[in-house]
Order: structure tokens, then C-alpha cells, then sequence
């Protein structure tokens, strides 16, 4: 089955799904499956993964997965109005809790990263996008690809402002935002759960006018 792009949105239909293509790699931005909940654990358990995420769990066991497990259905159903030519309305993306493009999968289906964005709960009226790459694929400039498509997304869909945020030690994090256009629009406390310490940190913020 060959894929069938479109001219009009970025999302294309291939053969185990609707999909984003990262340019200049053979990685893609897909929906998340029932049988992802191994690579879901091993990428969110890197230490260098999971210690920047404020809000997941850490350790990140299977039954955590049960979450993403549960938005399944919608999400599928999601990706596949995003291969219509014209958008749907942005209120569709704002009751869904994750957004459904968000698992990073390689040549052989191995889910190695992911790329998140929805409604700020921070920063009113703006769109809020969060990141992981497995560290075996740092370095190579895929980050900041993946991102790229998902704000050419966002976009397509009509959000206007993203921010981002970021501690103020996860330098990475910070040239990456800088390095697509974003700026630092000042500092805001954030309040870290019990696993990663449970106290309140200074984090960098950062928006984007699309």
C-alpha cells in the first residue's frame, strides 16, 4: 500500500496509519499503539529523559501506560480528520488531553521519542509544546526537526502563540527553542510532584508567534 500525500495538510496516510514525516529523516510522528507500553517504559525511564518531565510519572511503570492506553480511540479518530484537506475546527484538539501524533517511531516501528502540544495551563489563550528523544538520537539535530513539524502543524490548525518551558539547567532544551525562532518571555515557578523532589523551581519561558 503506497502512502498518499497531500499538498493541502501536513498529516499523510500510509500503511499502519496516518503519520508525519520528519524531513531529512526516516523517522515519523504517529499515534501511539496498544503494543507501544515496552518503548513507552524504556524511553521514559532514561534518566535523561524522564528527569526533565515535570508531570510524569518517574519511574514510569507499564501501568502508567494505561493513560495513553485510554485515549487510543479518540486519537485515531482524530488522525484521521487530519488528512482532510481543511482542518477541523481547533476545539477538537483542545478536549483531547494528549495530542494523537506524538510517538516518534523509527524504520522498524520502535517508538524512540515524542512530541506533545495542547493548551497552556500556564500561559492563557497560548498552545504549549513539550519534547523527548531517546539520547542514543541527540546531537543530530532530530529534535529539533520533530518539533518543527509539529509547530507546521499547529499551524495548519490555526494556533497562533506557543510557549515552552523549560528548567533553567536543561540548557539543551533552551538552544533548541532559540534555535526555532522562540523567545524568552521571562521566568514562571512551577511546582514539582514527590518523585522528582516535590519543591517549587524557577523554569524559563519561551513563545512563539506562528
Amino acid at each position: 500500500m503506497s502512502d498518499r500525500p497531500s499538498s493541502s495538510t501536513p498529516v499523510q496516510q500510509g500503511p499502519d496509519g496516518p503519520y508525519m514525516q520528519i524531513p531529512g529523516y526516516d523517522l515519523r510522528l504517529t499515534t501511539w499503539k496498544e503494543s507501544d507500553v515496552d518503548d513507552a517504559v524504556e524511553l521514559f525511564n532514561h534518566p535523561d529523559v524522564g528527569k526533565w518531565a515535570c508531570l510524569r510519572p518517574f519511574p514510569y511503570n507499564p501501568s502508567h501506560y494505561d493513560f495513553i492506553q485510554s485515549l487510543l480511540p479518540q486519537h485515531q479518530s482524530l488522525a484521521l480528520s487530519f488528512l482532510d484537506p481543511t482542518p477541523p475546527p481547533l476545539s477538537v484538539l483542545e478536549g483531547c488531553p494528549m495530542y494523537p501524533l506524538s510517538a516518534l517511531r523509527d524504520e522498524t516501528g520502535r517508538v524512540v521519542g515524542s512530541c506533545n502540544i495542547g493548551p497552556s495551563q500556564k500561559e492563557t489563550g497560548s498552545w504549549e509544546i513539550a519534547y523527548d528523544l531517546h539520547p542514543s538520537l541527540q546531537g543530530r539535530g532530530i529534535a529539533r526537526a520533530m518539533v518543527g513539524v509539529v509547530l507546521g502543524f499547529a499551524r495548519w490548525m490555526g494556533v497562533r502563540r506557543v510557549v515552552a518551558f523549560c528548567e533553567t539547567t536543561n540548557i539543551p532544551s533552551a538552544s533548541l527553542l532559540k534555535k526555532l525562532g522562540f523567545i524568552y518571555i521571562g521566568d514562571r515557578t512551577q511546582q514539582y510532584p514527590e518523585d522528582k523532589g516535590g519543591d517549587i523551581r524557577v523554569i524559563h519561558g519561551y513563545e512563539l508567534v506562528l
